[in-house]
């Protein structure tokens, strides 16, 4: 009854989609049955991405939600400033992009804020993890690389054009 927000997130077992009517689905990745369904509101904005026996959205509020994989289950709440717009994940951590200019880490287990950084534009696209550094891009037409666990910048470096999408 409603188109999807992004691309469906996916593991072995199940596959996640939100649509724009708000509503969060999981099904068997075998057979398509469903699982589950969240209903929500405001509709998702970023997401779905899973990791770790958990599905994590991003809504327009500026609130990311995390649920459980096999029942659906609400297991946090984080509220961030303004829209959310990127959400990636990693085993410990989800990397939120929103349009205040801000790139937020929180720990995927418990949603708590590890840190932010303020940007000079809106992120773009998925974050990446690499070893022990977080890889993004801006509308600032930056590419930066922070220390995950901490947040330092380790380095920031033009890019000649105006990003489409994050760095792979």
């Amino acid at each position: 009854d409603a188109g999807t927000v992004a691309a469906m997130a996916a593991s072995p077992d199940a596959a996640c989609l939100a649509t724009s009517s708000g509503t969060l689905l999981c099904v068997q990745a075998s057979d398509g049955t469903p699982r589950w369904q969240q209903a929500a509101s405001p509709p998702a904005s970023a997401g779905p991405a899973m990791a770790n026996g958990r599905v994590f959205v991003g809504r327009g509020d500026g609130s990311v939600q995390a649920y459980g994989l096999d029942t659906g289950r609400a297991l946090w709440t984080r509220a961030t400033k303004g829209s959310v717009i990127t959400l990636s994940v990693t085993d410990t951590r989800v990397v939120v992009g929103t349009d205040s200019n801000t790139v937020y880490t929180l720990d995927a287990a418990k949603g708590k804020q590890k840190w932010k950084w303020r940007t000079g534009g809106d992120p773009v696209g998925s974050a990446i993890v690499v070893g022990k550094r977080l890889y993004y891009v801006a509308y600032d037409n930056t590419l930066r690389a922070h220390n995950l666990r901490n947040g330092h910048l380790a380095w920031a470096r033009p890019l000649v054009s105006r990003p489409v999408g994050g760095p792979v």
